[in-house]
C-alpha cells in the first residue's frame, strides 16, 4: 500500500502459453507473519479497508487457472507475481 506517493512497476513476459506479470511498489512492507493472511477475505491492515481486494483477485485468478502470490516484501519494495494461462480462441 502506498500512502501518498510512490512508485509502481509492472513487468510482463509471455512464456510457454502463460503470461507472467510482476507488480512491485515501494510502499510499506508487509510483515512476514501476515503473508498468508493477506489473501483471506475480510483481512485488512487499514483502518478504512474492507479486506476484499487481494482475496477477490486470488479467487478470480484461480478460477481461470492462474495464480497470484506475494514474492517478497521489504524496505525497498513489495512484489507480487501473477501467472495466467493464455487462451486463444
Amino acid at each position: 500500500a502506498i500512502d501518498v506517493s510512490g512508485l509502481i512497476t509492472v513487468l510482463g513476459v509471455i512464456k510457454d502459453d502463460y503470461s507472467y506479470l510482476k507488480i512491485s511498489n515501494n510502499g510499506k512492507p508487509i510483515p512476514k507473519d501476515r503473508w498468508e493472511k493477506i489473501f483471506e477475505i475480510g483481512y485488512t491492515s487499514k483502518s478504512s479497508g474492507s479486506g476484499l481486494g487481494l482475496g477477490i483477485c486470488q479467487k478470480y485468478m484461480n478460477s481461470m487457472g492462474g495464480n497470484i502470490r506475494l514474492v517478497k516484501s521489504g524496505k525497498a519494495e513489495t512484489q507480487f507475481e501473477i501467472l495466467q494461462p493464455i487462451v486463444i480462441s
